[in-house]
């Protein structure tokens, strides 16, 4: 289930990443850079070994892919705000780019909670505790398909770069 989640993940950052490849390809390249190490935390997460052996091998990666969104999403802050002060800058523009970071920072809190979830799931062997995860894991995911049917929708970031 944690595999399929990481993976789940990997694809939903893909997906933003190729969506502001036109609007600001260098933040795009940053968040792409992190989807390998997403997917070797699900290679390990999915591998046949003692949870203990699974966790560690995926924490180090989860940890790593956080870091790389995290400087994706500073970098959106930055390109959002010289945005921002380039009065021709539509403001539709704006508006798209500011709702991806918003998708990013969802992405960045679902992975933190797949990482605490890997923890405890190792910590506490608690069957009832792991489908209440579970339950979380889903609700954020469907706040995740939101915008993303949004966004591929409406050509969301179809704009002309300034």
């Amino acid at each position: 289930e944690l595999a399929k989640e990481q993976g789940e993940l990997a694809d939903l950052t893909n997906f933003l990443a190729n969506e502001l490849s036109e609007v600001a390809p260098s933040i795009s390249e940053a968040i792409k850079q992190s989807t390998p190490e997403m997917q070797e935390a699900r290679d390990a997460l999915k591998a046949n070994s003692p949870i203990n052996d699974r966790r560690e091998n995926a924490l180090p990666k989860e940890t790593a892919a956080l870091e790389k969104l995290d400087e994706a999403r500073n970098a959106l802050i930055e390109k959002i705000s010289e945005s921002e002060a380039i009065a021709e800058v539509p403001s539709e523009k704006i508006k798209a780019l500011e709702d991806l970071l918003e998708n990013v920072k969802e992405i960045k809190e679902k992975e933190e909670e797949l990482q605490a979830s890997t923890k405890e799931a190792e910590n506490n062997n608690n069957t009832e505790e792991l489908q209440e995860k579970s339950a979380i894991k889903q609700s954020l995911k469907e706040k995740l398909q939101k915008p993303r049917h949004r966004l591929a929708n409406k050509n969301y970031l179809k704009l002309q770069p300034h």
